[in-house]
């Protein structure tokens, strides 16, 4: 048998909630919260500007620890986290092995060819971008605020900056020559 106004009861409890949840958003506290998360917003495109691969993924990798320590309340979530950590460390890896051209053409012999884009190995660095951004994107999908769904955006930018780097360091270390400039892609 229906109980009789338990969905008006459920409405009603969503829109207290939200009106609770909007006063959250506008007191002091929330507002200096969102100025520190604006200045974290602009030293995140500022690591963009700087395109030095590395200065950009210790600071992903710092951002990671912080979401693992303070923001993780699941163990989904954190399971996540610790995989895009894990997944971080292997493409560490891959970008020592880029800088040594020699070790480096050898490892790209063993890529199988649809393990390649544009004859270039999609290694466990560029597997990490693409994983990492794509959990950023599922995050977005969240009940945050726009200025945290900005520095996710921005730290997607900053990984197809990473990207962007990364891929004319393969070409470097296979003796290909740079990509043309409209061949330079941002997705990831």
């Amino acid at each position: 048998m229906a109980k009789t106004g338990l969905a008006n009861k459920i409405f009603i409890n969503l829109e207290f909630n939200f009106e609770t949840y909007q006063l959250k958003e506008t007191s002091k506290e929330a507002q200096k919260h969102n100025e520190g998360l604006q200045d974290t917003f602009s030293l995140l495109k500022e690591v963009k500007a700087a395109k030095e691969i590395y200065l950009a993924l210790g600071v992903e990798q710092l951002l990671l620890n912080q979401e693992l320590a303070r923001y993780a309340n699941s163990p989904e979530e954190a399971n996540s986290i610790k995989k895009a950590i894990e997944q971080l460390q292997d493409a560490r890896k891959s970008l020592t092995v880029v800088n040594d051209s020699q070790a480096y053409q050898k490892a790209t012999e063993t890529y199988p060819s649809k393990n390649k884009e544009a004859g270039l190995p999609i290694d466990s660095f560029r597997a990490f971008l693409k994983s990492h951004s794509t959990r950023l994107t599922n995050r977005m999908a969240s009940p945050l605020s726009v200025t945290e769904k900005n520095i996710l955006r921005q730290r997607k930018e900053n990984l197809a900056m990473i990207k962007e780097v990364y891929i004319e360091m393969q070409r470097e270390a296979l003796g290909l020559p740079k990509a043309p400039e409209k061949s330079r892609g941002l997705s990831l």
